[in-house]
């Protein structure tokens, strides 16, 4: 083996392993941001129940102001509160 093709092997090993680096690294970026994306869609779905709660919570209670994000909840009863949340 001469040493010009050892060289050129060494050269080939060192390319394909910074290529396999650099794919993993890129799996692990997109991995990352599907894991964000993930979080973000549980914490819009855990607004959306503790608002829907909210909802319960004035629309099941008399006598009980229900306060969400500072302001009152105008619920008075359970037709109101499904004409609010669009008969859910």
């Amino acid at each position: 083996m001469t040493p010009c093709l050892f060289i050129i092997i060494i050269i080939i090993i060192i390319v394909i392993v910074i290529i396999i680096i650099i794919i993993i690294i890129i799996i692990v970026i997109i991995i990352i941001i599907i894991i964000i994306i993930i979080i973000v869609i549980i914490v819009i779905i855990i607004i959306i129940i503790i608002f829907r709660r909210a909802y319960d919570v004035a629309a099941s209670t008399r006598g009980v102001k229900v306060y969400l994000n500072g302001q009152r909840v105008p619920v008075k009863g359970f037709k109101v509160r499904r004409a609010l949340q669009g008969g859910l």
